[in-house]
């Protein structure tokens, strides 16, 4: 029997970065065998953006420039994995919601959140009996650096993006409240009405920030780096994973 699960050409690449890991956590089995050839044909070209329009095969951008080519000026998504976030979870993701959305999404391979699983097994296997080691952990070296978050601040400072919203899931919230942060006061100004949309994760974005947060009832990953005290809604019977072919997965409908 087919298993869209087990028999996406992506999981044939087992050994490229954390397929493996992501296949768990993103839809893989939507990948076509057209976007897996555009997604590993050229590994000598950057692999900074995955742009995904409905209906067409997934490409590798390597700046906002090309985006603004291709999109051609409509509005379209940007969304940030945090489990792994190498091209493969990334161009998942996009997919995902580019198809429930029907409009083009770009995702950041940012290859922050592979740090993601690293740092809630730490805490959860750690935190009983050495408390408050993993916060400290939490608030300096396990945050992205500028570096991983300069990919995104490119595109949100290119004036020639008509960007609708951006979902972040897991430690890509921390990925996108670092890049807020750090964007200049123009681009700061042109952005603090722009629809954020966190899936696994709760974090303090700045009060200008319109975010809505959602975190699934059967989240015990994302609740350990979470900030449950600030507003979110919980998704009942919901893991981390946004991979619907597995139980209990979150909904990416917004």
């Amino acid at each position: 029997m087919f298993n869209p699960f087990l028999n996406s050409p992506a999981i044939s690449l087992l050994s490229y970065r954390n397929a493996g890991l992501e296949a768990i956590f993103y839809d893989l089995g939507q990948l076509t065998a057209a976007d897996t050839r555009n997604l590993t044909k050229d590994f000598t070209k950057p692999r900074n953006y995955v742009l995904y329009i409905p209906d067409e095969p997934v490409q590798l951008l390597s700046s906002p420039a090309q985006c603004a080519r291709l999109v051609g000026g409509k509005p379209f998504d940007v969304c940030l994995a945090g489990v792994g976030s190498s091209t493969i979870g990334v161009a998942a993701m996009a997919k995902q919601i580019a198809e429930q959305s029907s409009m083009a999404c770009v995702g950041v391979v940012s290859d922050y959140g592979l740090l993601n699983l690293q740092f809630g097994l730490g805490r959860y296997l750690w935190s009983s009996t050495m408390p408050g080691i993993l916060t400290a952990a939490e608030d300096s070296s396990m945050l992205p650096s500028h570096d991983n978050c300069q990919l995104l601040i490119d595109l949100l400072s290119c004036d020639d993006l008509n960007l609708e919203r951006v979902v972040a899931h897991s430690r890509g919230a921390y990925l996108l409240r670092e890049s807020l942060r750090l964007l200049d006061s123009e681009a700061t100004q042109k952005y603090s009405k722009l629809r954020v949309i966190t899936m696994g994760s709760v974090v303090d974005f700045d009060q200008r920030v319109d975010a809505m947060q959602y975190i699934g009832g059967l989240d015990w990953l994302g609740k350990l780096y979470s900030d449950l005290t600030l507003e979110h809604q919980i998704i009942g019977n919901r893991g981390h994973h946004l991979n619907p072919n597995l139980p209990a997965s979150m909904p990416l409908e917004f």
